[in-house]
C-alpha cells in the first residue's frame, strides 16, 4: 500500500493552527413555537393591537392576528411541522409581525445569518398580494432582511438574511422581525448564527501558504517524473 504525501499547502496551515471558523449557535427562545402547547384545541390566536405574547418569548405587533397552530390536527392544510409539532402562523392583512430580542449584541469581523421556515396551509386562499420578510435588527436599526413576493405553497421554503460586520458596530442587542402583509403564512424553526470573518491580514497569511505550499508541491513532483524517466 502506497502513502500519498500530505500536500504542503495543508500540512503549513495545519502547522500554523489556520482552520475554518467555527460558527455558533445563537440561542433562541421558543424557536419552533412549541409554547404554548395547543394540542387540546388546535391552536392559539392573538389580536396584534395589544401587543400581547400568544406565542411564548415573542411580541405580536400590527394590527393583523398571529399564534401557533399545530397543523397535524388540521389535515386539510396539508402541512407537516419541519421541526417539532407546532409553528407559528401570522395573518397579515395590512401588516403584522412577531419579534424577539436576542440578549446579544455584535461582534466585530462577524457574519450573521438569520434563517426561517416558511409556508402557506393549503386551505385558505390569500390573494393575488404575495410580501413577507425576515430581518435583523440591532438596537432597532435594520442589520439584514429579506423580502420575497413568491407565490407560496404547503411546501416550506426557507428564507436566510446574512450580514457581516466589521470594527465599527451599531450599539443595541440584536432583534429577530418575521413580517407577514399577505393573508395567513406559517412559519417554523428559527436560527441565528455567528461565524467570525477572518481578518484581512489572517486572510493574507492563508492565501501565501496556500500560493507557496502548491509551487513546492508541483516541483516535487516534477522532480518525481524526471527521476522515473531516467
Amino acid at each position: 500500500m502506497v502513502t500519498k504525501p500530505l500536500p504542503l499547502a495543508i500540512a503549513l496551515s495545519a502547522s500554523l493552527g489556520l482552520s475554518a471558523p467555527a460558527q455558533t449557535l445563537i440561542p433562541i427562545q421558543n424557536p419552533s413555537f412549541e409554547s404554548p402547547d395547543v394540542t387540546l384545541n388546535g391552536s392559539i390566536p392573538t389580536s396584534a393591537d395589544s401587543g400581547s405574547t400568544a406565542i411564548a418569548d415573542w411580541t405580536i405587533v400590527g394590527i393583523g392576528t398571529a399564534g401557533v397552530w399545530n397543523p397535524s390536527l388540521t389535515p386539510a392544510a396539508g402541512l407537516t411541522a419541519p421541526n417539532g409539532k407546532q409553528v407559528a402562523y401570522i395573518d397579515g392583512n395590512y401588516g403584522t409581525a412577531i419579534r424577539q430580542t436576542v440578549g446579544t449584541g455584535l461582534t466585530a469581523n462577524t457574519l450573521y445569518t438569520l434563517s426561517v421556515d416558511v409556508a402557506k396551509r393549503a386551505d385558505r386562499n390569500n390573494g393575488s398580494l404575495v410580501l413577507y420578510e425576515i430581518a435583523l435588527f440591532v438596537g432597532h436599526l435594520g442589520f439584514a432582511s429579506v423580502s420575497s413576493k413568491t407565490p407560496l405553497t404547503s411546501d416550506w421554503t426557507t428564507l436566510t438574511a446574512s450580514a457581516s460586520t466589521g470594527t465599527i458596530l451599531y450599539p443595541g442587542s440584536l432583534e429577530i422581525n418575521i413580517f407577514n402583509a399577505t393573508g395567513e403564512l406559517e412559519f417554523d424553526n428559527v436560527k441565528l448564527t455567528a461565524t467570525p470573518v477572518p481578518e484581512p491580514s489572517t486572510t493574507g497569511i492563508v492565501a501565501s501558504v496556500s500560493v507557496f505550499g502548491v509551487a513546492i508541491f508541483r516541483r516535487f513532483r516534477a522532480n518525481q517524473r524526471s527521476q522515473f524517466s531516467l
